[in-house]
């Protein structure tokens, strides 16, 4: 009989002194959570996930409904590929904040992962709402609204992007391809040369620009564009199977190279 009295004694020493999360005075509750996302989103950061998602499970044990908390971990479901659990964490997140552009920006990085080009346009759309500063939310929102084939409405979400930073990567091809997908085929042009001076390492700046070369039927441009591609990417798959077979394929022949040198040096008349 002792000893069950002796270890009931022992358990009871082992128990918290203070009552559970309902019970914490509500502004040590808030600051813990505070603090406890910081140090989550830190070593999130720092590619520490299982410490990450401890710090996120023990916020959402205090506030099962907090919106910072559940993203967290939806992040960390992401990191770890279980992408139906990400999602749910996140919908829920957003649900409860709507107004948290990151929460928002995280929700489309997953469907942009997930290729749902037309749910990231969705979400990505609603950071941008709520942080219209932000170029790389805007840069996100337009290029899944082109992934969505709806290039009339990403165009000006492009402008809009190129005026808030005209150095962002990438933003001067992607207006130039949803031109070119438009049909103006000059002012697309016009955009890739913009493209290329801005960022000299965009190679699809390259290749954008000899695809409207070979819709003009300026064959010749079209060759050195993908050429200019290969030298910059001379064995990627796009380089393999798309830029050295359309070299072939639009390369003019010797012969016809003769033909048109004698015309073009033949005398009038």
């Amino acid at each position: 009989m002792r000893r069950i009295h002796v270890a009931l004694l022992a358990v009871a020493l082992t128990l918290p002194a203070c009552g559970g999360a309902e019970e914490m005075d509500p502004s040590a509750k808030a600051e813990k959570i505070k603090n406890d996302l910081a140090e989550a989103d830190t070593r999130f950061r720092n590619a520490k996930e299982a410490d990450a998602e401890k710090l996120y499970l023990r916020v959402l044990d205090l506030d099962p409904s907090n919106a910072k908390g559940l993203a967290g971990l939806g992040r960390v479901r992401m990191s770890s590929k279980n992408y139906t659990k990400a999602e749910e964490l996140l919908t829920k997140a957003a649900a409860n904040d709507p107004q948290d552009a990151k929460i928002q920006a995280t929700l489309g990085s997953l469907y942009d992962t997930l290729e749902r080009p037309a749910e990231a346009a969705t979400a990505y759309g609603k950071a941008f709402s709520l942080d219209g500063n932000d170029s790389q939310y805007g840069l996100s929102y337009a290029i899944n609204l082109k992934k969505s084939k709806q290039y009339s409405e990403a165009e000006p979400i492009l402008v809009r992007v190129s005026e808030l930073d005209p150095q962002v990567q990438f933003v001067w091809t992607e207006l130039a391809d949803v031109r070119r997908e438009l049909g103006r085929l000059d002012e697309a042009l016009k955009t890739y040369m913009k493209a290329q001076t801005t960022w000299a390492s965009d190679k699809m700046a390259r290749a954008g620009a000899a695809i409207v070369y070979e819709r003009q039927g300026d064959i010749r441009h079209a060759i050195d564009e993908w050429s200019h591609y290969i030298r910059m990417d001379c064995c990627s798959e796009f380089s393999n199977n798309v830029a050295k077979k359309k070299i072939m394929e639009l390369k003019v022949p010797d012969s016809q190279l003769q033909a048109e040198n004698k015309s073009t040096k033949a005398p009038p008349g």
